[in-house]
């Protein structure tokens, strides 16, 4: 299977789809993480920072290190399994 991420940005009553997490971000004011792909994995504070107009993450998968992420509004909670 090939891998592809599945970025889409949820606007009022507008879905966008991205192919660059980056642009995704772009001005928003919420990051929900539902995955546990590396490219996600590799994410640091300052690019939500600098992309998202409130950083605010939600990390479904606990693939980020919350000790990194004290600049932010940053809450990790578990789905699924483990």
């Amino acid at each position: 299977p090939v891998k592809k991420l599945m970025l889409l940005k949820v606007d009022k009553n507008k879905i966008t789809y991205y192919e660059k997490i980056k642009n995704c971000l772009e001005n928003s004011d919420c990051c929900i993480i539902l995955t546990e792909w590396d490219d996600y994995k590799k994410l640091k504070q300052n690019e939500f920072i600098k992309n998202m107009k409130s950083p605010n993450v939600i990390d479904a998968r606990r693939i980020l290190d919350p000790t990194e992420f004290n600049r932010i509004n940053f809450t990790a909670l578990g789905l699924g399994k483990n």
